[in-house]
């Protein structure tokens, strides 16, 4: 598995589909909308950090990760905040931790004094973050209107 950065323009249309992937995988309680123009704008802006898993053989898309890189509002620190993060089932057991230690290196290189990820309540991974030197810090809720 190869591990890069990509930009929007390369990794948009391989990403879809398994965001859609993810999305229905994961039940998520709200409809799939993908907001091109406001990832474009985060890119343009310097904050977007689109970090990607390919096969090596056919560069297929196996799995990404998407986080904004930015200084914190009211803690004195820069963040690296995940939006996303997703592993095809099948590459799961062979490149995904690899794939989350190589995505924080990116984030730590690039600046960030924080890394936050978020773990869906129906799919609990906080153990391999927690293995990974992670500490649980906030429980968020949604209400939806």
């Amino acid at each position: 598995m190869r591990f890069q950065r990509e930009t929007l323009a390369r990794a948009w249309n391989e990403i879809l589909p398994l965001a859609q992937r993810h999305h229905t995988e994961h039940t998520i309680p709200w409809s799939f909308d993908p907001q091109r123009a406001l990832y474009e704008t985060l890119e343009q802006a310097g904050l977007l950090w689109i970090l990607t898993a390919r096969a090596v053989a056919s560069d297929r898309l196996d799995g990404y990760a998407v986080f904004t890189l930015t200084r914190h509002p009211h803690i004195a620190c820069k963040m690296a905040v995940q939006d996303t993060v997703y592993m095809v089932p099948e590459c799961r057991g062979v490149g995904a931790g690899k794939f989350l230690l190589w995505c924080d290196k990116q984030m730590l290189d690039g600046g960030a004094d924080q890394i936050m990820r978020m773990v869906p309540a129906a799919h609990d991974w906080s153990s391999s973050l927690e293995r990974m030197g992670y500490q649980f810090v906030d429980k968020v809720m949604v209400r939806r209107a």
